[in-house]
This record gives C-alpha cells, structure tokens and sequence, in this order.
C-alpha cells in the first residue's frame, strides 16, 4: 500500500514539471498555481507507547482561477487543491489521542479540494459551494496556526465527529456575511457521511441516502490595525450515524465553542508582535471527548527580526467523557499537550521548525507514562 501511494505521489511530482508548459498560455488569464510539501521527522524519546521516529508528509498542488478565465463573473473564483499524505505514523508510538502532527494521515493521493466562491460585494456575502474543508472558514484562529498538534487547528470535540476536514472532505455549501466594521456571520452544511466508508484510498463523493448532515454557525468580530483580535462563537451539530465509545450507533451529535486571539505586544522598534489565543470547546455527553481547553502565544520575530522567525508556546487539554472512562476502565479524565515550536523561515522556498510536545496521560489511560516527543518539520513552498 505504501509501495502504490509513493509512486502516484512520485506521479505527482513529476506532474509539476509540466505546469509552467501547461498553463503559459493561460497566465494572462491569472490562473495561479501553488506547490507547498510538508516533511516530518518526530521522535518519541520518552514514553509513550513506544520509543521511535515517525515521517509524516504532505504534499498540497493547489489551482486558483478567477471565473473571467472562462468568460465568467469578475466575482467567482475557481479553487482546486490536490494532495498526497506519506510517511508513518507518530501518534501511533506516542499513544496519544489528539493527534500530535497535523500532517499525520492514511497514505493515499486524493482531490482535497474542488469549490467555487462567488463574491457579493453589495451584500457583503460570500457563497462557496463543492468538495471543502470545514476548517478553513470555521474554527480557526490565524495566532494558533504556526503550532503541529492538531487540536489548535481544530478543537478536537470538532474532529472527532464526522466533519468534513483533512484528510476527507465532503460536498458541502457555505455562506459567509460579513460587514465594514469587522463584525461576521458563516453558516454551512455538509454531507455528513465525508468520503465513502470502507475505502479510506482515494477520492469518493458520494451523496446517499442516510449519510445525514453536517452543519455548522460561527458569529464573530474580527479587527485588524496595530492590534488585530477575533472573538467568535460557533456551534454545530451532525445527523450522521456513529460508533460512542461503548459501541452504540447514534445518528445526533451537537457542540458549542468559543475561541479568541489578540495582540498582547504591537510590534515597534526593538520590539516583536506577541499574540495570544485561547480555545474553548464542548460535545454531547456521549462521545470520546467532552470538554476542550487550548491556549497559547507567539510571537514573530524574536531571534531573528529580518527573517520573520516565529516562536510558540501552548497548552491543549482535552478531557474525556464519563462515557469513554465507564467504558474503559483504568482512564484518565484527560490528555493534556504542552507544544514549544519555532518557524524559522531560510528563504521565501524553504522554512525549518524544531519542535517539541510534551504528553500527560497520552491516549487518556494509566498504563502508558507521559511522553516527550522532538523533532524537525520542513516545509517547502513554490
């Protein structure tokens, strides 16, 4: 299986040599084309479930169009992204329940994402419709972005139910209000069922009957300046059917949160920007996680100003439901990450991370001892 999925990602590759031919005739159009690849290389030092390195990779080649490319509004825009996820797996030694690196996927090569955005300027709207991630309109906050661990991309009450974010995505429709003085409103609904059960390789879109919805709302205030912030709240809700952790089927699931970030430092001579973030997040009592807490800062900047280096320190603590502890005994009420990072960008190609975790209780269970795990992100851009 990995043997296949390293030859179409070598496919892909090869593919890239083709496109500055390919779309030559189409740049006055500005079709824009983007190549970015993440490579992995953690360790477990210390605990865990085992003691050992894992690679995850991921490889993003992402297709932009504005809708005039084919005689279309000057308000549409086409996006198309196809990726390939490589590598072995990490959390699989560290034994941890959040997912420690958000590069970590099945390997396989699949379209990630196929939508298209028109713009309503007079209404200040904003409608995507087609294959999408929850997660790039819902959920985020910019000042958690530079950090590996998965939960402060999204909370995990929010990934563990069946939502369309990587690796699997689904058809989705999204609309997004926002006015001149910061203030928005999102509104979207998904397939509930993402990709098509049994078949994790590949690309599936499949809309049957009993895949249920997933749908979510978002309100906030976002503002920018010298001291930029965003306060949102956001809830959601599926009708998708699931496993809870004692093997019951259910088909409702539904969560609140509430998350924040703001400039703690403005930026000055001598002086770095510092930002902070906090995540809040809760789900029914009947899945694997009940509550969520993240929170963290970054700041840019700091060892090396002209190159725009960032370091971060955060906290994510997910704590598990009375459900998941009665159901499996000798859990923990939670699992708790503590993250130290550094982006170092070389160049406008290539940047280097060092990164460390630190996992209490990892996987929420007694018999496996705190874990540290370090190690080397690279990522490059085209």
């Amino acid at each position: 299986m990995r043997g296949n999925c390293l030859i179409r990602t070598g496919a892909l590759l090869v593919a890239l040599s083709v496109v500055p031919a390919t779309f030559a005739a189409t740049s006055a159009r500005k079709l824009q084309v983007h190549l970015s690849y993440v490579q992995d290389g953690l360790y477990v030092v210390h605990g865990g479930h085992q003691r050992g390195i894992g690679s995850p990779g991921l490889l993003h080649l992402d297709f932009d169009a504005p809708a005039t490319a084919w005689g279309g509004s000057p308000h549409g825009r086409l996006h198309v992204d196809l990726m390939a996820t490589t590598g072995s797996s990490i959390s699989r030694r560290a034994g941890d329940l959040q997912g420690l690196d958000n590069a970590e996927a099945r390997n396989t090569v699949r379209l990630f994402e196929a939508w298209y955005q028109r713009d309503m300027p007079a209404a200040d709207l904003q409608l995507r419709l087609g294959l999408q991630d929850y997660n790039a309109l819902f959920n985020s906050l910019d000042a958690a972005g530079v950090f590996l661990n998965s939960s402060f991309g999204i909370e995990p009450t929010i990934s563990q139910s069946n939502v369309s974010i990587f690796p699997v995505t689904a058809l989705g429709a999204a609309l997004r209000w926002q006015d001149q003085a910061g203030a928005y409103l999102i509104g979207g609904v998904y397939d509930g069922t993402p990709g098509l059960p049994g078949h994790p390789d590949g690309t599936h879109i499949h809309l049957r009957r009993g895949d249920g919805l997933f749908s979510g709302l978002e309100g906030g205030i976002e503002r920018e300046g010298a001291r930029p912030w965003k306060l949102a709240l956001g809830a959601w809700g599926q009708t998708s059917a699931y496993t809870d952790p004692t093997g019951r089927v259910r088909r409702q699931d539904v969560g609140l949160y509430l998350i924040g970030q703001m400039r703690l430092l403005a930026s000055g001579p001598g002086q770095p920007p510092v930002d902070a973030f906090v995540q809040l997040g809760s789900a029914a009592p009947h899945n694997l996680f009940r509550r969520y807490f993240g929170a963290g800062v970054r700041a840019t900047g700091v060892f090396l100003p002209g190159r725009g280096d960032v370091l971060g320190l955060a906290v994510a603590r997910a704590y598990t439901s009375t459900t998941f502890r009665s159901s499996s005994p000798g859990s923990k009420r939670a699992e708790t990450v503590f993250e130290l990072t550094w982006s170092v960008p070389l160049n406008h190609v290539l940047t280097l991370q060092p990164d460390m975790q630190y996992i209490i209780d990892p996987g929420a269970i007694r018999r496996q001892s705190n874990a540290l795990v370090a190690g080397l992100r690279m990522r490059l851009q085209l």
